[in-house]
């Protein structure tokens, strides 16, 4: 059954839900910031405003104590009223006078001088005030606006203060909150459409796709943008067309797979029929039929051998590696003794150091040895050389086996695909043996390559790299 099709997330777990709350809880992180050296601005700015306006009524006595006209109480309660404050006293040049009727606190919470207040002494006096449980009266020391020979120490009480403070949080709050939803709204607006709304088809053209890859009105079609999504966009679409084609590729490989599967049992039987009769023609007395007897025996061996290599590459079952410790000199000599017979015109050379232990799957080793040694035999090679060393040439440990012949070596048009299933050989090759070798060599997590493809006039040289197991 095909996998159901996938459902796009709930709101509450969408990116874009995300992207909003996220946006506003930095907003909403900004305005703090912003609201911290802000509300300590504002209670300096109204501590200053009421030194300020008790330096006021200080002159105002003074204006009548000059005038010699006398201030009732009531008038004096009503100029601190105004000011706010409790009382007074004011320094000039030094001295102290009280100049303003009031009684000062005995008991004072906490004194505030201005003067020397600091960024980070502020903040701290402004969260003490908001925070306090009950707002006693305190004194503020502070030089006069007016006149900055005067030295003012007003004492008043915090709780009108730590009301306006409070009130002054509440407008901060709700503007940070209406700023944070507008600002959320437009990032979210922003980044769904630049953003949101691609990865949506992207994720829809994915999901279409798997559902049906031969369908071309399924592909991705690129918004021809020029950014980084433009981008994705295009490399999906390409990723896409690729893999459609590597898959209709293995659909044709596997209907090939499996005709020859079931052709193979039947051409095998014909064919060892004709191996017998070639045989007993080979034996023939006539002349005539002894000349051309090898030439068919060969044909009927590279046909029989290519039955056998296209069955097992068609059956593709993965490599189960069975590991062990082996001796590769030995197993050389073992794979030349066995191909020795059927090639009597060529050099077979081992030059593995002795012993050269390695650990891999030995019989895969074996296959893959006997596949590049007949390959080049059959390619028509008078000499074929096996060597082996470590490290690896990029220094990781590991062991590098070289198969290097004389022979006719690749065309150029052939190299780029060499190791491609029933591409066109060498003289005498089936196209099979260097895709078997490939998979064999991958199954080891090690690579297998050309080592030098410019010497195809020269002869073939095979480079197999097999990391340490």
């Amino acid at each position: 059954m095909p996998p159901p099709a996938p459902r796009p997330p709930s709101i509450r777990r969408s990116l874009t839900t995300r992207l909003l709350l996220w946006t506003i809880a930095f907003v909403m992180l900004a305005e703090i910031f912003i609201y911290v050296p802000s509300i300590a601005r504002y209670r300096l700015q109204s501590l200053r405003d009421t030194v300020a306006d008790a330096h006021l009524a200080t002159l105002a006595i003074d204006a009548a104590t000059e005038a010699r006209t006398g201030i009732s109480p009531e008038l004096v309660d009503k100029l601190l009223g105004h000011a706010r404050v409790l009382a007074v006293i004011r320094f000039q040049d030094g001295q102290p006078r009280r100049v303003a009727l009031g009684e000062v606190p005995e008991n004072i919470d906490a004194t505030y001088d201005l003067r020397a207040a600091t960024f980070l002494s502020l903040i701290w006096d402004a969260f003490r005030t908001l925070a306090a449980p009950k707002a006693g009266p305190v004194r503020v020391v502070e030089q006069s606006p007016q006149d900055g020979r005067v030295l003012l120490e007003a004492f008043l009480r915090e709780g009108p203060l730590q009301k306006d403070m409070i009130s002054y949080s509440g407008r901060i709050l709700v503007l940070s909150v209406i700023i944070s939803i507008f600002a959320a709204c437009l990032v979210f607006l922003s980044l769904h459409w630049l953003m949101v709304r691609p990865l949506r088809r992207m994720t829809e053209s994915m999901a279409k796709f798997r559902d049906a890859p031969e369908d071309t009105a399924r592909l991705m079609r690129p918004s021809g943008r020029g950014d980084e999504l433009g981008f994705a966009e295009r490399e999906l679409r390409d990723m896409q067309l690729g893999l459609r084609a590597a898959l209709r590729q293995r659909e044709h490989l596997a209907a090939l797979g499996t005709a020859v599967t079931k052709i193979n049992h039947d051409l095998r039987n014909a064919l060892s029929s004709a191996q017998l009769v070639s045989d007993r023609i080979a034996d023939s007395a006539d002349p005539g039929v002894r000349r051309v007897a090898p030439t068919l025996v060969r044909a009927i061996d590279r046909a029989v051998d290519l039955c056998a290599q296209t069955l097992e590459y068609a059956r593709g079952q993965e490599h189960v590696l069975q590991l062990a410790t082996f001796d590769l000199a030995a197993l050389v000599d073992e794979t030349i003794q066995a191909l020795a017979p059927a090639a009597p015109a060529v050099t077979l050379a081992n030059e593995v150091p002795r012993p050269f232990a390695m650990r891999a799957d030995r019989g895969e080793i074996e296959r893959i040895a006997t596949n590049l040694i007949r390959n080049a035999c059959q390619a028509g090679a008078k000499s074929v050389t096996v060597r082996a060393s470590r490290p690896l040439p990029s220094g990781a440990d590991g062991a590098a086996i070289d198969v290097i012949d004389d022979g006719p070596g690749f065309p150029p048009e052939l190299r780029q695909r060499l190791f491609e299933p029933f591409a066109a050989g060498r003289k005498g090759g089936t196209g099979l043996g260097l895709a078997i070798v490939r998979d064999l060599v991958q199954a080891h997590h090690g690579t297998v390559r050309l080592a030098d493809p410019a010497g195809a006039a020269g002869g073939a040289h095979f480079r197999i790299e097999l990391p340490r197991a």
